[in-house]
């Protein structure tokens, strides 16, 4: 790996930022968000309905999950226009 690399892993990791993935749906993005969590450069956050939840592994709680259809959701996305 890269000096680059290195450093930019090196300092999301000090301080990781949540990360919205709004296809969860997908393999790969919850094998990215595993990744993700693994090395510890993110707090991923992944959109998933309540029948997609089910077959989910949230490692332990360190994947947050969403659900697009929540009513909550939908009134902060209309205040942020």
């Amino acid at each position: 790996m890269d000096n680059i690399s290195l450093y930019l892993r090196k300092k999301a990791a000090k301080n990781p930022a949540s990360t919205i993935f709004p296809e969860g749906s997908d393999l790969r993005i919850r094998e990215a968000a595993a990744k993700l969590v693994s090395e510890n450069i993110c707090k991923p956050v992944i959109m998933l309905n309540d029948k997609e939840k089910e077959d989910f592994d949230s490692l332990n709680g360190k994947i947050s999950i969403i659900d697009p259809y929540d009513s909550k959701l939908k009134r902060m996305r209309r205040k942020m226009g």
